[in-house]
């Protein structure tokens, strides 16, 4: 597995139109990317998160059991595929554009258990569970049926907690080791979500 690029963000008002008014409300979901395979950067993660990351509404958000969230590569072209279905033109979608902190190339929830621990850089972390979308979801990539997408899909994608701080940098190899491997990320979505043999209706 590889570490393809590092983003973080602050908390700022998300704008949230629905239900015929508009209304604000407050999130970390918008992330910049910080270090990239093109401008790798090192970057300090501690036992909350990421340096210069934050987290609204805790502990719903962020926390020591959702310091980092990891998001998978392969799920982008999903992604691109269903908004343009929905919105008729086809996004550009960045890292982070899922609100994740880290995009990881060669691995995804099937192969992800609770209990793993990962190594990069000079950090250690331990994966603890799936990522479980709200509305903000569909604020942050303007529509409406986002959070259901991820939801029926099971590309959620999976928080970890930070185990021993240090630095790591987007470009590095990620060692794997194989905690209890019993339940996997699929498996909590499966479970969550009754996704036996999850069918997309997403434009219903």
């Amino acid at each position: 597995m590889k570490l393809k690029a590092i983003s973080v963000g602050r908390v700022a008002p998300l704008v949230n139109a629905g239900q015929g008014a508009e209304r604000r409300v407050h999130s970390a979901i918008h992330k910049l990317t910080v270090s990239s395979l093109s401008q790798p950067k090192f970057v300090f993660v501690g036992r909350m998160g990421l340096e210069g990351d934050e987290q609204h509404e805790k502990p719903l958000h962020g926390g020591v059991e959702q310091a980092v969230y990891a998001y998978p590569v392969e799920h982008i072209d999903f992604w691109s595929d269903l908004l343009l279905r929905a919105k008729k033109s086809k996004p550009l979608l960045s890292h982070g554009a899922l609100g994740e902190n880290l995009s990881i190339e060669g691995c995804l929830e099937s192969q992800v258990f609770v209990g793993d621990r990962w190594s990069m850089g000079e950090a250690q972390l331990e994966v603890t569970k799936l990522r479980e979308p709200c509305f903000k979801l569909n604020v942050k990539l303007n529509y409406s049926g986002a959070a259901k997408a991820m939801r029926q899909s099971g590309k959620s994608g999976w928080y970890l907690k930070v185990i021993k701080e240090g630095l790591i940098c987007a470009g590095q190899s990620i060692t794997v080791v194989r905690g209890p491997g019993k339940v996997s990320i699929e498996d909590q979505n499966r479970r969550l979500y009754s996704l036996n043999h999850p069918t997309l209706d997403l434009f219903e």
